[in-house]
């Protein structure tokens, strides 16, 4: 068994009867975290072993085993309850969760087919060796103690403490052969990846959707980027090598849409064939894929790091993937914001790659410009020089660097002899802006403060791109609706978004921390409702429409849209970026000021504005209410929506 524990107590269910409660729970308190409510934690303990001991001890396999708050892989610690894996010829694994009040809500029914679910797909004893799965949410209230019902919505059984015994007992008999001796050593130390057939699934089903549109694919070097990175993987492949591949791109090039066009690709032709993770620490990015693909390749960051930081004590935790896509990586944390091990997101992610387990790797690092919005995101490509060299001494390799520009610090970094520049690692024009594809051009150069060149941009776009401004908050919203009315498909997506550093923003309401709906981000179904509203579960709720983007009722932050496209967005102006004497002055003692990873605010702010400015494909509206920006607009010639009415109108 593992030295660190993924669980609070494992034993046989005879060994469970034949231990005192006291040092069940000792156990159990072990894994409490500062952040957990202890107290309401423990005595919720209390009242599952209660329950546990009386019933268990008339329970017909002794044998079985049982598993207390197993900590499920990449999940960000979620723990089911109780899991019993029953064995036999065909073990089954059945996930309870124990509530002690008799109103059970959706959201709690969400959870447990989650855990079943995830389970299921990507343990690998599960999807192996197990035959079936099955989530129990059990009632330890009197008043229900006789419920047996089974929700075929969530796909769970939902059962009073008087009914668990028989849920446990049904469909098994005594002559069930226990020859599954190892079972619990394997299940504990399993890895956790998506299973073949799954992963099958994912790539059939991401080849049959087009995520993000692409109407621009034939006219970049986009197909010649992905080629010369997937040449790359089958050298490494072939040659038992490592590399790392920088591939950088503007806003909008479409890194996301390389990265997963990558995962999605079935390099099995090799003998060494290799797994493969799509990891971003954007968390509303991560969702909103996740959901709109039923993605099994895209993970998030810190739950993968997660796996990482168990190896020391936990070496069957070490991450498998040997092509490993790191989204966003000019953003990736320095060691302070780590804060484990004196390592950096680089340094960890790249000694995952070159573990002596794996004889060859590719890392993909997508780098994007500008989009560094939070504090210990910037030091930027001096922690993958660092990283380099810092695991090419621990693990005994040396990493091939594959990049098309920014390499100085590579060669600062004595990596001269790693390097290998390539043009065609440089996605130089926008997808997500049709025709417009230089309209960062634009955006960088408004930003940099360069009027006359923003200016002279502007002029250029003014044929292929939508860009007003207004001081009326109205009719910018008339103006969204009445444009979208005139898309006959009825696809047309559009939302506010806003920066989070700027005062309270007025006319729209704000995604709480970490809000969700039937178990999902608010934001996602802010993105997704139209691909969600089928949903049997969100028929039952229609104001769940009220978060979707096109009801203008929610603005999604910097933090909730980036990565993500409308094609008109409506940004809000706030007031922690303005315009004054010539130059861009920022509000003082913003969120971004106060954070202690950060190094320099009025860059993470501009670069806000830069996320922002570049969310909508066909055309962005900026509403503000402030005399000084609306001066600096009209001198840059950008068109007022109220003087713009018609030609808007024709346009759509």
């Amino acid at each position: 068994m593992n030295n660190k524990k993924n669980y609070g107590w494992v034993g046989t269910i005879q060994q469970f009867l034949f231990t005192d409660p006291n040092e069940v729970l000792r156990q159990l308190i072990e894994i409490l975290d500062d952040s957990e409510n202890n107290i309401s934690q423990i005595v919720a303990w209390k009242d599952c072993l209660n329950h546990l001991y009386s019933v268990l001890a008339q329970y017909s396999h002794p044998q079985d085993y049982i598993i207390f708050e197993y900590i499920i892989p990449r999940s960000g610690l979620s723990r089911p309850d109780v899991l019993i894996i029953q064995r036999g010829i065909n073990p089954c694994l059945k996930v309870i969760e124990f509530k002690s009040y008799l109103k059970i809500e959706d959201a709690e029914k969400w959870q447990l087919r989650l855990y079943t679910k995830k389970l299921k797909l990507y343990h690998e004893v599960c999807y192996k060796t197990i035959s079936q799965v099955d989530g129990i949410l059990l009632s330890t209230s009197l008043d229900v103690a006789q419920m047996s019902i089974k929700d075929e919505e969530h796909q769970i059984l939902i059962v009073g403490i008087a009914r668990l015994l028989e849920s446990l007992e049904e469909g098994r008999s005594l002559s069930d052969v226990n020859n599954t001796s190892n079972l619990l050593d394997e299940f504990l130390n399993a890895t956790y990846k998506p299973s073949p057939a799954i992963t099958q699934s994912a790539r059939i089903l991401f080849k049959k959707r087009q995520i993000p549109k692409i109407s621009t694919i034939e006219s970049s070097n986009f197909s010649d980027v992905l080629q010369n990175v997937e040449e790359i993987i089958h050298e490494a492949q072939s040659s038992q090598s490592h590399h790392l591949v920088l591939v950088h791109g503007e806003p909008g090039a479409g890194k996301t849409f390389l990265g997963l066009s990558i995962a999605h690709t079935n390099y099995q032709d090799s003998k060494d064939k290799g797994d493969i993770v799509y990891l971003s620490g954007n968390e509303p990015l991560v969702e909103v894929l996740a959901n709109l693909t039923d993605d099994r390749f895209v993970q998030h960051l810190y739950k993968y790091k997660g796996d990482y930081k168990d190896t020391a004590r936990n070496p069957v935790s070490m991450p498998n993937e040997q092509i490993i896509i790191f989204d966003e990586a000019q953003r990736a944390w320095d060691k302070e914001k780590v804060a484990y091990n004196d390592l950096s997101e680089p340094d960890i992610i790249l000694d995952i790659a070159t573990q002596k387990s794996k004889p060859w790797s590719v890392t993909i690092a997508l780098i994007g410009h500008g989009q560094e919005i939070k504090g210990g995101e910037e030091a930027g490509l001096v922690l993958w020089a660092e990283a380099v060299n810092k695991i090419n001494k621990k693990n005994g390799v040396q990493i091939k660097i594959h990049g098309s520009k920014d390499l100085d610090v590579f060669e600062q970094d004595g990596l001269s002899h790693s390097l290998i520049q390539d043009s065609n690692l440089y996605l130089d024009s926008s997808l997500r802006h049709h025709d417009a594809q230089k309209y960062h051009e634009f955006v960088n150069a408004f930003l940099d403060g360069n009027l006359e060149l923003a200016r002279a941009k502007y002029q250029q776009l003014l044929q292929h791109y939508l860009l007003f401004y207004t001081d009326d908050i109205d009719l910018a919203k008339q103006h969204l609706t009445n444009y979208a009315r005139n898309i006959q498909d009825g696809r047309f997506q559009y939302g506010a978004v806003y920066s989070s550093t700027a005062s309270k923003i007025r006319y729209f309401k704000e995604f709480a921390y970490k809000s969700k709906f039937e178990g999902m981000n608010t934001y996602v179904v802010y993105h997704n409702y139209e691909q969600l509203k089928h949903e049997p579960y969100f028929e039952k709720y229609p104001n769940s429409k009220l978060f979707f983007s096109n009801h203008l009722v929610y603005a999604a932050s910097e933090y909730q849209c980036q990565g993500l496209e409308l094609d008109m967005t409506l940004v809000v102006w706030g007031d922690d970026l303005i315009w004054e004497n010539d130059k861009w002055v920022v509000r003082e003692r913003t969120s971004k000021h106060k954070d202690p990873h950060s190094y320099d605010a009025m860059k993470l702010i501009l670069n806000t504005y830069r996320v922002l400015l570049t969310r909508g494909r066909d055309a962005t509206i900026i509403y503000t209410g402030d005399p000084k920006m609306l001066k600096l607009f009209e001198e840059l010639g950008i068109r007022s929506l109220e003087k713009s009415k018609k030609d808007l109108d024709y346009i759509a």
